[in-house]
């Protein structure tokens, strides 16, 4: 469980990294869409954790081009996709599996 946490926790840095400055709405929806996954995929996590990443992604102050660069990303991963089943699915679930997300960062985005 503690390895979930910390995994969950890596996450959130790696998304503030990689999507700070986006404000309240795709960014922050993504950090519920990711623990809603998690919660479908079995791996427990902390509300805290959710909180700390939907903090992360409240910040503005990065450029705007930066911003725009963020919220698109954050809107590509939320945007309906179909999964291998045919279903449309935010494109997180659809291009990341459980076990993927399991592996944290580095096993659901390639690092």
């Amino acid at each position: 469980m503690t390895a979930v946490r910390l995994s969950f926790a890596i996450l959130a840095l790696f998304g503030a990294m990689l999507f700070s400055g986006c404000s309240g709405n795709d960014c922050q929806q993504l950090c519920k869409e990711i623990a809603d996954y998690w919660d479908d995929c079995g791996i427990s996590y902390g509300d805290a954790e959710v909180a700390e990443c939907r903090k992360s992604f409240g910040s503005t102050g990065d450029s705007k081009e930066q911003y725009e660069n963020y919220e698109r990303s954050c809107r590509q991963l939320m945007a309906p996709m179909e999964n291998t089943d045919g279903d449309r699915v935010p494109a997180i679930r659809a291009r990341f599996s459980c076990t993927d997300m399991e592996a944290g960062p580095g096993g659901a985005f390639g690092g």
